[in-house]
């Protein structure tokens, strides 16, 4: 395992994620950038250069034209990198919540942010449910930057870099 400092154009998506990120999520995602940082790295299996951990955070990072973000190396063989991306998420989902200790951790916590705050709006009266979550971001959806203005249109890829066994790029590119 290493730590590192990666451009978000250079990360390869997992042509096997399963995972898509409705709009909802993504808002609370980027309000979670913007207001904390960056404090989950990519997680990305070194052998093959995909992405295990992470698509969403580095399409957020394309549309904002950052320079480089933080980066979790591990060494899995292609078997391990299967199973860890299809039970990496579904382990964090199997936790229960205690309703009563989250909501004194949420009870006075305000952000600026509107989707964060809705986030910890739904957070402190229970689960949001499947019709809250949205639906996926997908090619041909576009989305305007906070800071600049300029619109972009999510599906754009990002030319693969040279550690790309086949060639694959990250969908959601600038």
């Amino acid at each position: 395992m290493g730590l590192g400092e990666e451009e978000p154009s250079q990360l390869l998506a997992n042509p096997r994620n399963f995972r898509r990120h409705g709009g909802a999520q993504r808002s609370a995602l980027r309000g979670s950038l913007d207001t904390v940082g960056w404090i989950q790295a990519i997680l990305v299996n070194k052998r093959t250069g995909y992405v295990i951990d992470g698509h969403a955070r580095i399409e957020e990072a394309l549309t904002k034209h950052e320079k480089t973000i933080p980066v979790l190396y591990v060494d899995l063989s292609p078997e391990e990198e299967r199973l860890a991306l299809a039970t990496l998420d579904p382990i964090g989902e199997m936790a229960t919540r205690d309703q009563e200790a989250l909501s004194e951790l949420i009870a006075d916590l305000h952000v600026d942010d509107v989707g964060l705050q809705a986030l910890l709006d739904q957070l402190s009266t229970g689960l949001p449910k499947d019709e809250d979550k949205g639906t996926p971001e997908s090619p041909g959806d576009e989305v305007v930057c906070p800071s600049c203005g300029t619109t972009f249109s999510i599906g754009l890829r990002v030319k693969p870099n040279s550690h790309s066994p086949r060639g694959d790029e990250f969908p959601g590119g600038n």
